[in-house]
């Protein structure tokens, strides 16, 4: 159990953790109705929303690595990730109204190069956003069960405001006018998360440890991140399990408007995922308390896995069962939202032990990129294959197209999961070892201290 000393006053964890609620809510935008946004009310076709998903991930190839390991070398005042999220607070804010409201004047080709620029500054400011949030929140504690507790306050807050995107599409789906209302919507959701970014910048304070202990040149520091036995596991599951995740959540939009032919059941669908993954968070934090993170993030990728497969066969008239099924997902990803990145601040303590330096940035950027390459490669690839399916938007599709619906939404993420849960099952850190590596790095650092 976690010493009652290491544990922190709940409201600095909800100050620091207000920003994910905007987070929440862009990341779902983006990952869940972006593709249908820009496709049916912008009138953007598919594969050119896919090659523009797909430039963005390969941009951030370059910008989350470089951010993370900026923010690990950052020296300042008031620390090395506070600087980073008050300069980009306001920016982010600007660029996702900017995303979402393109002048209606545009050419089809102008609108390809507004749609590709802004998706650009978005996923450049999320990084700024990003990178040292993720970082901060692996710092705030070093105690194995006490982050599970940060990232779960932390994913409750990001769970608020994938329910309140969920809410928009409400609106949306039902609106005259979703362009104008959507500009309403960005504008709010904008403010809300310029304010809380500000309010974590000025209020969270960073260890005074740490200044100054970033990786000395970007190259060695990736270096680390793939000899580290731990990290390659999690990468590599990170990309498969991504893989799966981005197909569905891209694909949400079209199973609920073509394949069970209301569009609205979009919200409840989605809202009783997210609401469910909310509701068991603190069942998670528990079982944290009892069980190895690895034993709950194993039943958890295969518990997606299963309801992913199942997604498949549903079709009309089958509203229960496709509720049903949004339900047991939920169980599943707030396991993962919870658990994963508890994990990974796990295994960036193992670096410091065999590097002496402290980089949570260039962990979390080589994660964020992996995660983002994942989804970029599979949003892509479904825009082309809803492409060559002979997808319309708006008209009664063929069988050929919703049997092609079926098997990305459902057999191939199935396959993505389970393939990681095979590759996971080779992952070795322990909690045990953790609590060995933390005595060592304790012990080296009061050596050091006595000796200065």
């Amino acid at each position: 159990m976690a010493d009652e000393s290491n544990r922190l006053k709940t409201s600095m964890i909800w100050i620091f953790s207000a920003p994910a609620a905007g987070q929440g809510f862009m990341d779902l935008f983006l990952s869940v109705y972006l593709l249908a946004y820009t496709t049916e009310v912008l009138g953007l076709a598919p594969a050119a929303m896919g090659l523009i998903f797909l430039i963005s991930r390969l941009w951030d190839a370059f910008s989350d690595p470089l951010a993370g390991y900026l923010s690990d070398r950052t020296k300042s005042r008031i620390g090395r990730r506070r600087p980073w999220l008050l300069a980009g607070a306001i920016p982010i804010g600007l660029v996702f109204v900017m995303l979402v409201s393109p002048p209606e004047s545009l050419s089809d080709q102008e609108l390809f190069w507004w749609m590709l620029l802004a998706t650009l500054l978005f996923h450049t400011g999320m990084t700024i956003f990003a990178m040292p949030h993720d970082s901060l929140a692996a710092e705030l504690s070093s105690d194995y069960h006490e982050r599970n507790r940060i990232f779960g306050i932390r994913r409750f807050s990001f769970g608020i405001g994938s329910l309140a995107m969920f809410g928009a599409l409400t609106i949306l789906t039902s609106s005259e006018n979703p362009r104008a209302d959507m500009s309403v919507i960005a504008v709010c959701v904008a403010a809300f998360t310029t304010i809380s970014m500000l309010g974590t910048g000025l209020f969270v304070r960073e260890p005074t440890s740490h200044q100054g202990r970033g990786a000395s040149n970007p190259w060695s520091a990736m270096r680390d991140v793939l000899a580290n036995p731990h990290a390659r596991v999690l990468l590599i599951v990170f990309f498969v399990q991504r893989m799966g995740t981005a197909a569905v959540s891209t694909l949400i939009p079209f199973l609920t408007r073509y394949q069970l032919g209301d569009p609205t059941l979009l919200t409840p669908i989605m809202g009783t995922v997210f609401g469910v993954s909310i509701l068991t968070i603190p069942i998670w934090i528990r079982l944290g308390h009892h069980f190895e993170k690895k034993t709950l993030v194993t039943i958890s990728m295969a518990l997606v896995g299963i309801v992913f497969g199942l997604l498949g066969f549903i079709g009309k008239d089958q509203v229960p069962y496709a509720i049903a099924l949004g339900a047991l997902a939920g169980v599943g990803i707030g396991g993962l939202d919870i658990l994963s990145p508890s994990i990974q601040a796990d295994i960036i303590d193992y670096d410091e032990l065999h590097s002496g330096e402290r980089k949570e940035g260039v962990y979390f950027a080589a994660w964020h990129f992996i995660n983002k390459t994942s989804i970029g490669i599979s949003a892509a690839m479904v825009g082309f294959l809803l492409t060559a399916s002979g997808f319309v938007a708006g008209q009664e599709q063929t069988q050929e197209t919703l049997s092609a619906l079926r098997l990305m939404s459902g057999g191939i993420p199935m396959v993505c999961y389970f393939t990681g849960v095979l590759i996971f099952l080779r992952f070795r850190l322990t909690r045990q070892e953790h609590s060995e590596i933390r005595a060592q790095i304790d012990s080296l650092r009061s050596d050091l201290s006595s000796s200065a």
